[in-house]
């Protein structure tokens, strides 16, 4: 059955977080390698200490972020993937001090998936996003549907992940805005719709900005702490697809802000402080990450209501 939610179930995650490896005082990461190749560094990293967070494999390191704060300590938030395809929800997050390396606190939301699994998938992305239309009850001169990755996604009350097809559709308006959009997991087997999550929504758009903007080098988020809505700013220095996500502090992904192809230049989403649903988030600390082709970044913010 059909399930109208957010593409990362919060009570699945929330259950696999309590469950996760956690552990203090652990070892050092080398800074001077994560500066030139993050993913290695941690790999290296894992090598050592990995079975005491629930990683067996270092090849199934996937994404590295970091988010260089203010204080002593950096963190860096690594995303699993297996056999080149991302798992999700899934994940680890590192706190490593500035000066020496030195791992502080660690926690890992790493799943276990059986070597055994089918990752060649029944039907095409062109058929997934056929059934994606079939959905949506929009003239088709007005919406956009396209396919994105291939993805290993834990449902709620699954202990197996289902191999899907991320499908996005996206409606603009008669001035070319996007005026809503979705964020569709298809089954990759038999291509029903497991689930949807609002991607553009109440306000969140995306707008590229001169191409000369050199104020955005990276990512930018402001106002930081904010009350109402924020601003989050990044610079495309290539063209191709840009993700950005909002997760709280446990890792769980609140809000799919935009998923966009875009060319050279700066562009501004514009978060309202509301997750997929559509519902207010709770004040507190959440990180914002930047998914480019070329890199990924990670921005830690403050929402005060």
């Amino acid at each position: 059955m059909r399930r109208r939610c957010s593409v990362v179930l919060a009570a699945a995650l929330a259950s696999t977080i309590a469950a996760s490896a956690a552990m203090a005082q652990q070892g050092t990461l080398d800074l001077a390698l994560f500066g030139q190749h993050p993913r290695k560094a941690v790999q290296e990293y894992l090598l050592v200490y990995g079975a005491g967070l629930g990683v067996a494999d270092t090849a199934d390191v996937g994404l590295v972020g970091d988010i260089d704060t203010t204080g002593s300590e950096r963190e860096i938030f690594v995303r699993q993937q297996f056999r080149g395809i991302p798992v999700q929800p899934s994940g680890l997050q590192l706190h490593v001090e500035k000066a020496t390396g030195e791992v502080t606190w660690a926690r890992a939301n790493w799943r276990a998936i059986s070597p055994s699994i089918s990752l060649v998938p029944s039907i095409s992305a062109d058929s997934a996003v056929a059934a994606v239309w079939q959905d949506v009850s929009c003239p088709r001169d007005e919406a956009e549907v396209s396919s994105g990755r291939l993805l290993l996604e834990f449902l709620a009350g699954s202990s197996e992940p289902h191999l899907t097809w991320e499908v996005y559709y996206l409606r603009r308006s008669s001035y070319g805005s996007p005026i809503e959009g979705r964020l569709y997991s298809v089954d990759a087997h038999t291509g029903a719709i497991l689930q949807y999550g609002f991607t553009v929504q109440d306000g969140s758009s995306a707008v590229a900005g001169e191409d000369g903007d050199n104020s955005a080098a990276g990512l930018g988020v402001y106002p930081n702490p904010f009350n109402s809505t924020m601003a989050i700013r990044y610079r495309l220095d290539g063209p191709g697809t840009v993700a950005i996500t909002v997760h709280n502090i446990a890792g769980q992904a609140v809000r799919h802000l935009a998923r966009l192809d875009g060319a050279v230049g700066t562009y501004e989403v514009i978060w309202d402080g509301r997750d997929d649903r559509g519902h207010p988030v709770a004040s507190g600390i959440y990180v914002v990450w930047l998914v480019t082709p070329s890199r990924a970044e990670a921005k830690r913010v403050t929402l005060l209501r």
